[in-house]
């Protein structure tokens, strides 16, 4: 994930605080719940009993760096709302 993001400003000619905090509140729910979903399809061994031996291990390691990547958007995704209830209230 990027290291900084590049927040919007909510001025008259673009979109309003409200509308951007209400989809990335959407986003950001939508992304917990395939956090969930991701998390029940974790690698069983007994998936990986007829391969290499390492196998298993390392589906769990692609796994994990998986779920990772979507925290990853997730806390970018809080972020943004976080900026954007800021600005709501600055106007």
């Amino acid at each position: 994930m990027t290291s900084k993001l590049t927040y919007p400003d909510y001025g008259l000619n673009g979109s309003g605080a409200t509308n951007l905090l209400m989809d990335a509140q959407d986003a950001a729910q939508k992304l917990r719940e395939a956090i969930g979903a991701l998390r029940s399809m974790t690698p069983h061994g007994r998936d990986y009993q007829c391969y290499p031996a390492g196998s298993y291990s390392e589906a769990r390691v692609e796994h994990a760096e998986r779920c990772r990547r979507v925290e990853g958007v997730l806390t970018e995704i809080e972020a943004l709302v976080l900026h954007a209830s800021q600005q709501k209230g600055a106007y």
